[in-house]
């Protein structure tokens, strides 16, 4: 067996043991990790762990071809992330206590994907079956957003431009938010 490096996606195996001990050590030197502190060494043997769990699923993965795709899905639930993140930043105290704040929920956020005409610019896929008060919620801050960016932030930011509608259904919506859809 000589030349060949078995790996294994347990970190309680034997060949892996020896890593984790090493990695621990390390953080623990590197961050000067005392007793007392946050990160602690249960926490950092729970993000191995992780690691060694998601290092798993990707191996399966790509063995199963379906990788491609969890990483389409992951930018999608990211660009909807980053969107409902900017649009809670801008919101006013007095907006959230209005109950449209609600419908401030990934479900009822529109998804992007990349325009295949313009690497530069996104599209954005409208939800046609959000009723009309929320979408204007949403561009309201969304522009508002948009005017308190500084212009370095400007020229960086991506350009969007409203393509089809998006294939998602209502039916995904939880049920609490039932109102905000047509």
């Amino acid at each position: 067996m000589d030349g060949i490096i078995s790996i294994s996606y347990r970190e309680n195996e034997p060949p892996n043991l020896a890593v984790v001990a090493t990695i621990l050590k390390e953080v623990k030197e590197v961050e000067q990790i005392q007793n007392d502190s946050l990160c602690t060494e249960r926490r950092i043997l729970d993000a191995i762990s992780q690691n060694f769990a998601s290092s798993k699923k990707r191996r399966r993965q790509e063995e199963n071809g379906t990788y491609e795709h969890y990483q389409r899905e992951q930018k999608k639930r990211q660009r909807i992330k980053r969107k409902l993140d900017k649009r809670l930043k801008v919101a006013s105290e007095e907006e959230k206590r209005q109950p449209i704040f609600e419908a401030l929920h990934p479900s009822l956020v529109s998804s992007d994907e990349s325009d295949e005409e313009d690497p530069t610019s996104m599209v954005t896929r409208p939800l046609t079956w959000r009723t009309e008060e929320v979408t204007n919620f949403f561009h309201m801050l969304d522009q508002r957003y948009k005017s308190s960016m500084t212009n370095q932030q400007k020229r960086q930011s991506v350009n969007r431009r409203v393509g089809r509608p998006s294939h998602r259904n209502s039916r995904e919506i939880p049920e609490k938010l039932l109102w905000a859809t047509t």
